[in-house]
């Protein structure tokens, strides 16, 4: 089943986060060179939630090695059945959806203009 994911803008998509019952709406950037699942900006996750699961450490593109908290969480895409069992970390200023889950499914960038996912 193929479902196309209105971009706007263009190649970011909707999706609803949860951790631990906090949940919030966000544009996601698909990332095809971030290798992790999702990660959101570093001052999103409210301190009320606890403590992290773990702490990421990995390599960004300028060789510097980064630490960041890390939860189990669930997303949800729009017209996707939930994705449960997500690594989320807390990084940087954007949220970004990595290989990890945009291997899940064939996704595909259209012209420029939109992507379809199918499952």
């Amino acid at each position: 089943m193929a479902v196309v994911v209105a971009n706007d803008p263009f190649p970011y998509i909707r999706i609803r986060m949860r951790v631990r019952g906090w949940e919030t709406d966000a544009l996601a950037l698909l990332d095809t060179g971030f290798t992790g699942d999702l990660e959101v900006p570093d001052d999103l996750i409210p301190g009320d939630i606890g403590e992290p699961d773990y702490v990421r450490t990995y390599r960004v593109a300028d060789d510097r090695i980064h630490t960041s908290p890390a939860f189990y969480g669930e997303i949800e895409i729009p017209g996707l059945p939930i994705i449960s069992d997500v690594s989320i970390g807390a990084f940087g200023s954007r949220y970004l959806i990595g290989l990890g889950i945009i291997e899940r499914y064939t996704v595909s960038f259209v012209r420029g203009e939109h992507v379809m996912i199918e499952f």
